[in-house]
Parts: structure tokens; C-alpha cells; sequence
């Protein structure tokens, strides 16, 4: 099969994405524990990024790539650069490919595509399945989404996945088992789902400077479900954990993780939570003092979000990371929070000023 033939300048997302894996996956045969430590990270976005800084922090890699859809200095660049970081451009096949030559480590965080129908994928990891056979670490990032509806219940990673026929989550699904593949074939394949993600530059804070108290419902809420939700810095920490640990022995190749936090709550408690943080630390923007914005009727974006989280009320249960992991820095969403009023508190008063 020629995966990098002529027609590779019209192979989709998800198929680049294979290819690269399958190159990296066949390129490890005959790897052993003594070999230089490589990661590749497909997509630098905010989980990539934060994943990326915590394996530099920790210093365990001899060599990182990330890939971006713009390099950093471009006008049109979304991401800071991280010097201890290579960036390559997703789009370029064979600097990406060369780069995974020698990789020992591959983390996935792009969604996958939203149709399967017609794609490389599944030729992908036929012969993948029929040709690996070193030792290897692959990382998908999913999203708790899967579990779909289960009355506000408990879930964990053995809870069934009750997604509705509809739902456009059956994707990431369908991508943890093409993933999972992987650890049939002596590579270490784990996928990780992810509650809500909240960070330095997107939260409750964020949300509520931005629009105001009066564009947020901040009225209690019975009603509404309870949401689980997780730092990105845990999400990071624990994912670089899990690669650190993959030289010892398992009686499993394959894993399922959930990142979330340990208190679910409701969005509307979060908020006042936030607004309370703001108004103690004078820390809305001057123009506003959180209380200039007019509300406005909800977006179709978000009614869709109501009407989702309706219907897919879940606690998230992460007993299995707290077990094989260190524990987690922001336990719940009021430490996390706190945390970034702290890292925000100078510029956002400054600007007050």
C-alpha cells in the first residue's frame, strides 16, 4: 500500500494522522527501554501545549515535536511558542514523518473526523496490525462525552457508553477503538477522556469578565446537572505520568483513564463561585465592574449546550487515576479557580487602574 503516494495533498485530517502513526508505529520495531526518548504530540492545541511544557518541565524526553497548523511567528499563529518544543507544520507529510522516524512516544489530541466513510484510516491500521511488533506508547484524547445520558449517575471507565444514535460523540468512540488496536500489537495504546477542560486562558473568570454578570444566569439552578470538569495542568501531569510509566510491566497493553476533577457541579454554582473570586479581588475589567453587560437571549450554540447537557447528566468518577497516579493539583474547580485569579491578578487590576 502506498500511503504516501502522489494523492497525499488531498488525504484528510484523519488520514495524515494515521499515516504518520503507521510510520511511527512500524519505525519502532526491535525499540528497547535504552533507545533516546522521543514524544511527538499531533496538535498543538491547549491540551497538546500543556502537555508539551509539562514533559519539558519533567525533562524525561530527549527530543519533542508538536504539530501546528501555523509555525509560530506566523501573523496567523494561535499557539506560544515553547522553545524545548519542535514545531512542524501538520500539513508538511514528510518533515512530520521524518520527524517520527525515531519517536517513541505518540500523543493524539486532534478530534477526529467526523465521517469515516471513505478514508484511509481503517487501510492504515490493517497493516499496521499485520506488520508491528516492537514496543511502543500511543495516546488518544477523547472526551467523557461517550458515556452519554445516565441520569446524573456515577461513571467510570467500565460504565457503558449510551450515546444516542445521533450524537456526534459515536466519532470519538469509533476512534478509541481504532486506537485501542494498538495495544493488541505490543504498544502500550491508552486513551484518555476528558471531562470539561478549564485553564490559564479559558474559565469561569474568563467568561465572566468578558460578558458580564448580567449576560450570565447566575441564578441557582436546581435543574440544571451537575457537570465534571478538570484543569488542563492535571490533564497534562497525568498524561506525562502515564508515558513515564510505560517501561513498567503491565498486565494490560491497552487503558481507558477519565480525567475529571473530584466535585462535579453545576455550572450556575461555578459561576457564582467565579463572580464571588472577581468581586473580592476588584478584578473586573473597569468598564464593566461586572455589571454593564445587558443580557442577551441565549445563542443557538448556547440552547444547544442546555439541551445537550440535559440530556447527558453524569458525574464522572476518577478513582483509577488518583489510584495509578500522583494526586491532582487542582482537586476541584475552587482551587483551580483560585489559581488563575493568582496568575491573572496583576494584569487584570492593572488594567482597572
Amino acid at each position: 500500500m502506498n500511503i504516501l503516494g502522489s494523492g497525499t495533498s488531498t488525504l484528510s485530517t484523519s488520514a495524515l494522522v494515521a499515516t504518520a502513526v503507521l510510520l511511527f508505529l512500524h519505525s519502532s520495531l526491535g525499540l528497547v527501554t535504552t533507545a533516546p526518548r522521543r514524544l511527538m504530540i499531533l496538535g498543538l492545541g491547549n491540551v497538546g501545549k500543556a502537555v508539551a511544557d509539562e514533559a519539558a518541565r519533567q525533562n524525561y524526553f530527549d527530543k519533542i515535536y508538536g504539530t501546528v497548523r501555523r509555525l509560530p511567528g506566523d501573523d496567523a499563529a494561535t499557539t506560544t511558542p515553547n522553545t524545548a518544543v519542535e514545531s512542524i507544520l501538520f500539513q508538511d507529510e514528510l518533515d512530520v514523518t521524518a520527524s517520527l522516524k525515531d519517536c517513541t512516544h505518540v500523543l493524539i489530541t486532534i478530534p477526529p473526523p467526523m465521517e469515516f466513510n471513505n478514508d484511509l484510516l481503517y487501510d492504515v491500521y490493517a497493516s499496521v496490525l499485520k506488520q508491528k511488533t516492537g514496543d511502543c506508547w500511543v495516546g488518544f484524547v477523547s472526551t467523557t462525552g461517550v458515556y452519554g445520558a445516565h441520569q446524573n449517575a456515577w461513571v467510570d471507565e467500565e460504565s457503558e457508553c449510551l450515546i444516542d444514535a445521533n450524537s456526534k460523540t459515536h466519532r470519538y468512540l469509533r476512534a478509541e477503538t481504532i486506537w485501542q488496536s494498538c495495544g493488541s500489537i505490543n504498544c502500550n495504546a491508552v486513551v484518555f477522556r476528558c471531562a470539561g477542560l478549564y485553564g490559564w486562558d479559558r474559565s469561569a473568570l474568563h467568561t465572566l469578565r468578558k460578558n458580564g454578570k448580567l449576560a450570565i444566569d447566575l441564578k441557582e439552578n436546581p435543574t440544571i446537572n451537575p457537570t465534571s470538569r478538570i484543569h488542563e495542568v492535571d490533564v497534562a501531569r497525568i498524561i506525562v505520568s502515564c508515558m513515564m510509566k510505560t517501561c513498567e510491566p503491565s498486565s494490560s497493553k491497552s487503558q481507558i483513564y477519565n480525567l475529571a476533577d473530584n466535585d462535579p457541579e453545576r455550572r450556575d454554582v461555578v459561576m457564582r463561585y467565579a463572580s464571588e473570586l472577581l468581586d473580592e479581588a476588584h478584578a473586573w475589567p473597569a468598564y464593566s465592574n461586572g455589571e454593564s453587560a445587558v443580557a442577551q437571549p441565549a445563542s443557538t450554540s448556547e440552547r444547544s449546550r442546555r439541551r445537550g447537557q440535559a440530556s447527558s447528566g453524569k458525574r464522572v468518577a476518577n478513582e483509577k487515576i488518583t489510584r495509578d497516579f500522583e494526586s491532582l493539583l487542582y482537586p476541584t474547580y475552587r482551587e483551580g479557580l483560585q489559581a488563575i485569579l493568582q496568575r491573572n491578578i496583576d494584569n487584570w487590576t492593572q488594567t482597572n487602574q
